[in-house]
């Protein structure tokens, strides 16, 4: 599935760059300029057309179709700018929010209006005022739950009620019980990560052990005793097993040799 960034970058990034203008369907990234990059490297290896001649007609073209998207990407908000506009006036009133958009709709705007009514609601309200960010909020929910902590619970830690009420920036609430959160959950167990797990199955492997006998080498028992973190028993086994893998990739080329 594809990421957010992803969708990102090819619904709202991509476009940018159409070729209708050369009366060419499609944009850059689709896979009609594909097919032709392709052709025009087949006929380089014939021996049909030059190289160099290939690159510059590609740079000239990618160059103006560049600087057409950067124009066209300030005609309007971009996506990003949009969400922190919307996060940074949820706890405003609507006549408040008119005076610094002048009545104006913030999606009809130029990306530079947009960027000027974000500042000038940033001076007027700074960071520290404003609410937590999704990121934030997110994060703290994470180490919440770790701590097996409602979220009235977690909030008094900061002499709030709710997640809500958190602000963000460095001086925020939010970063304050961030950091409160990290110190609770830090000596928590927690299951070893994906990456963690694979790795070690790969290290045993190598090391020609079975799990019980490499888990033995921690005092765990079996995969489903590790635990995570950076001071866990997952990340002092792969310690102990890449120590007892050195040098075997040498050898065996060695031998091959």
């Amino acid at each position: 599935m594809p990421s957010d960034a992803g969708r990102t970058l090819w619904l709202e990034v991509a476009p940018y760059y159409d070729r209708s203008t050369y009366g060419i369907d499609g944009h850059l990234f689709g896979t009609g300029f594909t097919s032709e990059m392709e052709a025009n490297l087949d006929e380089i290896e014939l021996g049909n057309s030059s190289a160099p001649e290939s690159w510059h007609t590609f740079s000239a073209h990618f160059q103006a179709l560049h600087l057409e998207a950067l124009d066209k990407k300030k005609l309007s908000p971009t996506p990003k700018q949009l969400a922190y506009f919307t996060q940074i006036t949820q706890n405003l009133q609507e006549d408040e929010i008119a005076k610094f958009t002048s009545g104006q709709v913030p999606e009809n705007m130029t990306g530079s209006e947009m960027r000027d009514v974000i500042d000038a609601i940033m001076t007027a309200h700074p960071v520290e005022t404003q609410p937590a960010s999704e990121k934030q909020i997110s994060w703290i929910q994470s180490m919440a739950e770790s701590a097996q902590l409602s979220e009235a619970e977690a909030s008094e830690l900061v002499d709030l009620t709710e997640f809500g009420e958190l602000t963000g920036g460095r001086k925020g609430t939010a970063s304050q019980l961030i950091e409160i959160l990290q110190k609770k959950v830090k000596d928590l167990p927690r299951p070893p990560s994906e990456k963690q797990l694979n790795w070690i199955q790969k290290l045993v492997d190598k090391a020609e052990l079975d799990e019980s006998t490499a888990c033995a080498l921690v005092d765990a028992s079996g995969y489903g005793d590790l635990q995570g973190g950076r001071d866990g028993t997952a990340s002092k086994l792969i310690t102990e097993l890449k120590k007892r893998t050195a040098g075997s990739g040498k050898k065996q080329k060695s031998k091959k040799s």
